[in-house]
């Protein structure tokens, strides 16, 4: 069992993972000596790692998750060797229930995600029998740790770009050896990194949706620099999808749905919800849940639906078997802050003020 020290320290690099020890020592009331050796063990038995959570929308990219159902499963080597051939893949898992593999893939644009999905089907024509791909829209908490073979191809300065993969392959490199790699001065590194983790820094230019500006107002490439844990203990995770009408009393739905996405056991390494997100197809939200056991999942899926009420419309799930390429984000926030139920946009007060916006005026 970890104790609540430990869970402290990967609370505070989770948010930062660049924080100081002595930082975290002064924060959480021990001696440095103490949140270093915390940090070792945490390196050591979870295999925390340091890594960015990418700011998608200054990337201005399109992401979708997608269900494959088979009729045949493939070889695992196989199926990994053809996720590796692209750049489009950051995550995918083999699953259990609903559907047998998962894959959260981005592009840069939706003919890009469209060309590379039917390239995976026609290699895979023999094996698939069913295909689903949801868009996503808003994330709620959550992040998959990114390929450095896609952010590669980002439109930005060379430093820049060596900075940004740098610290995607170990976020808490100090800022000397930064410099020492990219080749520039410690001033110029420390200049190059305020710009990528700014807000003021303009990022790749994507229109701006006014009813997301409560997450859009942050254009830097880098939304926080945190940690991922890779070695957690054996633990169920499930993948569940969920539809519903939008009517009245949908907001309230929303409030409640998200009272059940922030219950947390105690003195778990990492947040039981480790993904939320709304997104287009044929399901309106995705969650991904780590949990204790098979019954707790049973519970957890069961607030889910209670909150809903009967708003509810389909759900889908299935349990993770085996990652396969990339990880989950598992980590360990403060889901009161990271994910407060102001967060998703109030529907309703957009389409009222896009109808009064396209009113014609006398």
């Amino acid at each position: 069992m970890i104790d609540k020290v430990s869970i402290k320290v990967l609370e505070k690099l989770s948010e930062d993972s660049r924080t100081p020890v002595s930082a975290i020592a002064k924060e959480i009331g021990c001696a440095p000596a103490t949140a270093a050796r915390r940090i070792r063990w945490l390196e050591e038995q979870l295999g925390m790692s340091y890594t960015l959570e990418i700011n998608e929308y200054a990337l201005g990219v399109v992401r979708n998750l997608v269900r494959v159902k088979f009729k045949k499963q493939p070889d695992v080597t196989k199926l990994r060797n053809l996720l590796l051939k692209h750049n489009t893949p950051q995550f995918a898992a083999l699953t259990k229930g609903d559907f047998d593999l998962v894959i959260y893939g981005i592009a840069e644009s939706p003919s890009h995600f469209n060309r590379w999905a039917h390239w995976f089907r026609y290699e895979l024509e023999d094996h698939i029998e069913e295909w689903k791909t949801n868009t996503i829209c808003e994330v709620g908490v959550g992040f998959f740790p990114y390929r450095n073979d896609f952010l590669k191809g980002i439109p930005l300065d060379e430093a820049k770009r060596k900075i940004l993969l740098m610290l995607n392959e170990n976020s808490r490199i100090s800022l000397k050896e930064i410099a020492e790699r990219a080749g520039i001065p410690v001033s110029t590194a420390q200049y190059y990194l305020n710009q990528l983790m700014s807000r003021e820094h303009p990022g790749v230019s994507v229109p701006v949706e006014k009813y997301h500006k409560h997450q859009l107002t942050a254009r830097q490439f880098i939304q926080r620099p945190t940690i991922a844990l890779r070695s957690i203990p054996l633990k169920p995770t499930v993948i569940q999808l969920v539809s519903y009408l939008v009517k009245e009393n949908f907001m309230k739905a929303v409030v409640e749905s998200r009272k059940a996405l922030t219950v947390e056991e105690e003195l778990e390494p990492m947040n039981n919800i480790v993904y939320s997100v709304n997104c287009l197809g044929d399901m309106d939200d995705i969650y991904i849940a780590c949990f204790s056991g098979i019954g707790e999942i049973n519970k957890f899926q069961e607030r889910v639906r209670k909150g809903w009420g009967g708003l509810l419309r389909g759900e889908e799930s299935a349990l993770v078997l085996q990652p396969i390429l990339g990880s989950i984000g598992y980590r360990k926030l403060d889901l009161e802050k990271a994910y407060a139920p102001e967060s998703r946009c109030n529907v309703f007060q957009y389409l009222e003020e896009e109808a009064a916006r396209k009113k014609p005026t006398r």
